[in-house]
């Protein structure tokens, strides 16, 4: 038999062994279905909330290294240049699409014909370089308590990601910014609701992310930065310390519970350490090679990071305090320092200008409603949102204990979402002894000084914030501190024995804290995720409805009941702002202020309507647990006549209608302007 029959009959009986092997499969799932149509749907859809994120953030990875190409850099790692280009991308893609929804263009089409293109972008950067696996000699793995911990919280956190969102942030501003963008083309700017008008490099992404996927791609996308985070983490303490020592670093940052709170919901704290991050990184490199080159991409993140929030401004000033500072300490000249500064500051002014020039366009305040006011926004609304005189005062005794209030909670008004754990506190002891004693403090490694300096200021600012008001009392406003922060603690974890040396090594015992710190956090994040149970709505057992009914509560139900009202119908929520959910227009109540503000601009329930009406609303949705909370708490100033004026406004003015929601809230019809008041008040009952 010659070669070619061979062949033949080869192929024949492998067509043959396939089409029996098509039919044996076919015919076994067609009976024993391993899961229902519905099902499918459901895991399919799933699947692409995660693909969709990962693939805008490989695109940014890709784009950012381009650019730090065209600046002639090249970081001495792969690591490092994956963080640079997830940052400088990440950065370029959100200033395009704000770009797009600020000239009034940002449509769903757009955004995807966008996605298409960045996925064409990155298969071809793909299949051009070609790029190998990290050696291991560069990337040591983690000891195996830390790779279980990582991987056990890191599956619990992409669960609750992935499902659909409820984080309170996310339903008030996060989520509503680019779904309202979606839906008219241009960022949404009302006045009065200054969180609209934050800068939002976030919100960018996730509008990119909605239109491609839907919300449910938002909270991993900004996972994808809590990934990044840990990496910069990583990279700065393998400056400080050495080999697998490394990973102690990232150790003592992940220890923190709150980056796993954070990391699930679609919110930016995570991206703003990302950048301040990234930023000190290549600061760091600057400072070790002393290329004046690497200013210019740390200005350019820092300058994202101002677009991520308000807050990075002090992280941002720290940095740039430190190129200054750092020359002078050199005895370089003044000319040398200024220019050190202009190359760091110029790029970071110009990365972050989209949004404050947008701002200051809009309202005449690029940092809107802070210092300067803007449409909206007065002394009395600054005096409420600020509360200044209500924080810890100088009370010198309280500033003492600070740390251990702040890492206890006990005055925090958001204690979910800041915990830190206790390493850091365990820690503090043995960071000030360190900077204190020259003799240690000049053993600290170089990457040092940038880190603790930006820290340091970051710290400062933050306790000056709760010295001046309670509302300011929030640590996970600290995270891009803790960040910066955790290489230093984690050369001190591993130096420990150096301050306590002995035949019981304090280094083993603080270890051993660590480890068992880490065990708490992920019994309780296992309780917590049990507990949210996202698993039945990602695999299809369960509705969107019913997940939302269950971690929503109330408030679910209500925004559900909220599609009965006319078309017409605009509904100005009072001690709620969350409105994302909320089938027909509605105006939060952005800083619990609607009604207190109404009596101080109008004086009277009245007028307060009869103003409200003119707008065009014509339903109030009370949230009666809020402002149940507010009144017990004592959190805001609502005078006696504030609140007679709300049972007068309830009773005469707005009609009470059947709502599902009760009692938590409660849904009123603003009477016609001069139709009878009614006889008798219907609130409270």
């Amino acid at each position: 038999m010659n070669a070619f029959p061979r062949r033949l009959v080869t192929a024949i009986r492998v067509v043959v062994f396939l089409v029996w092997m098509a039919f044996v499969l076919a015919s076994l799932y067609a009976v024993q279905k391993p899961f229902t149509p519905a099902t499918g749907a459901a895991l399919a859809r799933t699947f692409w909330s995660a693909l969709v994120p990962a693939i805008i953030a490989l695109c940014a990875t890709l784009l950012g290294q381009r650019i730090l190409s065209a600046l002639g850099l090249r970081a001495n790692s792969r690591l490092e240049q994956a963080l640079y280009g997830l940052g400088m991308g990440g950065g370029a893609l959100a200033v395009l699409i704000f770009l797009l929804g600020a000239s009034g263009l940002l449509r769903q089409t757009l955004l995807q014909a966008l996605f298409a293109a960045g996925l064409a972008f990155c298969l071809a950067e793909l299949i051009r370089h070609r790029p190998k696996r990290p050696r291991l000699a560069e990337l040591p793995l983690p000891p195996w308590w830390l790779a279980a911990y990582l991987f056990w919280m890191a599956g619990l956190t992409l669960l609750v990601a992935l499902a659909p969102p409820w984080g309170w942030d996310s339903l008030f501003y996060h989520l509503v910014v680019p779904a309202n963008a979606l839906a008219s083309g241009s960022w949404p700017a009302p006045a009065g609701v200054p969180h609209f008008l934050y800068p939002s490099l976030m919100e960018s992404l996730f509008a990119w992310c909605m239109a491609a996927a839907g919300d449910r791609a938002a909270a991993p996308l900004h996972a994808v930065f809590a990934l990044g985070t840990a990496g910069a983490v990583y990279a700065l303490t393998r400056r400080l310390t050495a080999g697998r020592a490394a990973w102690l670093g990232v150790a003592v940052w992940a220890s923190m519970p709150m980056v796993f709170v954070l990391s699930a919901w679609a919110y930016t704290d995570m991206a703003q350490a990302f950048y301040l991050a990234v930023a000190a990184l290549a600061l760091a490199e600057w400072d070790r090679s002393d290329d004046p080159r690497w200013l210019v991409p740390a200005g350019a993140l820092a300058g994202f990071a101002l677009d991520v929030k308000y807050t990075a401004l002090i992280g941002a000033a720290g940095l740039g305090t430190y190129v200054i500072l750092k020359p002078l300490a050199r005895k370089s000249s003044r000319q040398a320092a200024v220019a050190a500064l202009a190359r760091f500051v110029l790029p970071a002014l110009l990365t972050a200008s989209p949004w404050y020039m947008r701002n200051a366009i809009l309202t005449g305040n690029p940092i809107y409603p802070f210092l300067f006011g803007g449409p909206g926004w007065d002394a009395f609304r600054a005096e409420w949102y600020s509360r200044p005189g209500s924080g810890l005062g100088w009370d010198m005794l309280q500033l003492i204990i600070l740390p251990w209030t702040a890492t206890l909670g006990i005055r925090d008004m958001n204690y979910y979402d800041g915990q830190t754990g206790p390493m850091y506190l365990l820690l503090l002891p043995a960071l000030i002894i360190w900077l204190i004693v020259p003799r240690l403090r000049r053993q600290l490694p170089q990457p040092a000084g940038v880190l603790l300096w930006s820290a340091g200021v970051l710290a400062a600012a933050w306790t000056f914030g709760v010295i001046q008001s309670q509302s300011l009392f929030q640590t996970r406003l600290l995270l891009p501190c803790l960040t910066l922060v955790a290489p230093v603690m984690a050369f001190l974890l591993e130096h420990l024995d150096t301050l306590m040396p002995g035949t019981l090594s304090a280094r083993r015992l603080a270890i051993t804290a660590l480890g068992l710190s880490m065990l708490l956090h992920a019994t309780a994040w296992t309780i917590q995720t049990t507990a949210v149970d996202p698993l039945p709505v990602l695999v299809g057992r369960e509705t969107e409805r019913a997940y939302l009914e269950r971690n929503l509560g109330a408030h679910a139900v209500a925004m559900r009941n909220l599609a009965g009202l006319p078309p017409s119908a605009r509904v100005l929520f009072l001690w709620e702002p969350r409105t994302y959910y909320s089938p027909r227009p509605a105006y939060p109540d952005a800083i619990l202020d609607n009604w207190a503000h109404a009596v101080h601009q109008f004086g009277s329930a009245r007028d307060a309507a009869q103003q409200w009406q003119s707008e065009g609303y014509t339903h109030i949705l009370l949230y009666r647990r809020g402002l149940d909370f507010v009144m017990r708490t004592g959190l805001d100033p609502l005078t006696p006549y504030t609140l007679s004026e709300l049972k007068v406004l309830l009773g005469e003015y707005a009609e009470r209608m059947e709502f599902a929601a009760e009692p938590e809230y409660e849904l009123y019809a603003l009477r016609p302007a001069g139709a009878p008041p009614a006889t008798g008040s219907t609130y409270g009952q």
